[in-house]
């Protein structure tokens, strides 16, 4: 379903919206701006639209997708109508596939834990098995969605729990019946926002208590962040010599980093459509800026006062999968509703094994 997007309403980037009566982007998806300040500004304009649920397009996409909107709306309703008719049939099938290789695609695109984190395919009969470069250190091993167990590494190797990250996505009968609404968009927009929330609360949960097991965060009295803070939640990497790859700020702060002049030399922003729809916002400090503004409330899992860093991906941990997102259809004898639905599922291993690969600030009023 790679026709899919996430969105619920077009907003036209050259009409749609508007930043000092100019337009914010290009037919070529670019940045208009006079300086990297005004740039920083649009772009929390476009975000703050974008986790509405809106999507920003230009004028010559826009009507392309007008151009096949009604077809694909025909094709949709067929689709449905014949998932109806045989829910665990041929159809269903494909469709719960298509939607499964969609989300994995996304989540791939746009994911935290898959940015920050090292990644190892697994085949069958193969174990989740890490190999440590440091022993003696704490790592956090993910046992369930939330769940965190520290474990002090003595060997060169370690074994890492593989959790199940699941969605059920159901479409009732009644709906079917009475909602004019593109039903297969709203399951793959429920099922993406499980999958994607539930990697990245993964990492998070993970990263959080191995930094407050070693001490490795910092709590700043404020509401807007500075460059000064910045630079302080650096040192407890930078000063035993780990690089730092990224910067990911909660879109909260974000907020303030548009508004504090402060940032307008030190920020290169990112200036794509394409490229901000992922989160990456620039570059500060030489590191990669992430942000989770763009995202709509319910796939956001930091929290409003929360910046992290991350050194590069070898240096901090790994994930496993074995192949990806999954999908079988559900009926209603399994699920008790009356309905169509699929199962959706990817088979993870969380292991964050170096305490010192990350950082983190919060700011406190």
């Amino acid at each position: 379903m790679s026709h899919m997007t996430i969105g619920k309403k077009k907003v036209l980037a050259s009409t749609g919206v508007k930043y000092k009566g100019a337009s914010v982007f290009d037919s070529d998806g670019n940045i208009q701006a006079g300086s990297k300040m005004d740039a920083i500004k649009m772009m929390a304009t476009a975000f703050e639209m974008m986790s509405k649920g809106e999507t920003i397009v230009t004028d010559a996409d826009a009507q392309k997708m007008e151009e096949t909107a009604a077809v694909k709306t025909e094709k949709r309703a067929k689709v449905m109508a014949a998932i109806v008719e045989d829910r665990n049939g041929p159809v269903s099938r494909k469709t719960g596939r298509e939607m499964a290789g969609t989300i994995n695609t996304e989540v791939a695109r746009v994911g935290l834990m898959r940015s920050i984190l090292q990644y190892q395919p697994l085949e069958t009969g193969q174990k989740a098995e890490i190999e440590v470069r440091k022993p003696h250190l704490t790592a956090a091993l993910m046992t369930g969605p939330t769940q965190a167990r520290l474990q002090v590494l003595r060997d060169v190797s370690v074994m890492v729990p593989e959790v199940d990250n699941t969605v059920r996505v159901i479409v009732e009968g009644k709906r079917m019946a009475q909602s004019t609404r593109d039903l297969l968009q709203d399951a793959y927009d429920e099922g993406l926002t499980a999958i994607l929330v539930g990697e990245d609360r993964m990492w998070k949960k993970g990263t959080d208590a191995l930094i407050d097991a070693t001490g490795n965060g910092s709590v700043h009295v404020g509401q807007r962040v500075s460059p000064a803070m910045l630079e302080a939640g650096m040192v407890p990497m930078s000063s035993i010599g780990y690089g730092i790859e990224k910067i990911i700020v909660a879109g909260g702060l974000w907020t303030g980093i548009t508004l504090n002049t402060d940032f307008g030399d030190l920020i290169e922003p990112v200036t794509r459509l394409e490229i901000m729809r992922t989160g990456r916002v620039g570059t500060l400090f030489g590191s990669m800026l992430l942000t989770d503004a763009q995202r709509d409330p319910t796939q956001k899992v930091l929290e409003l006062n929360e910046v992290y860093f991350a050194s590069s991906p070898d240096m901090i941990g790994e994930y496993t999968d074995r192949g990806g997102v999954v999908s079988e259809p559900l009926t209603a004898a399994e699920t008790g509703i009356n309905g169509a639905g699929w199962h959706l599922n990817e088979l993870l291993s969380v292991g964050i094994i170096n305490p010192y690969g990350q950082s983190r600030i919060r700011l406190v009023k």
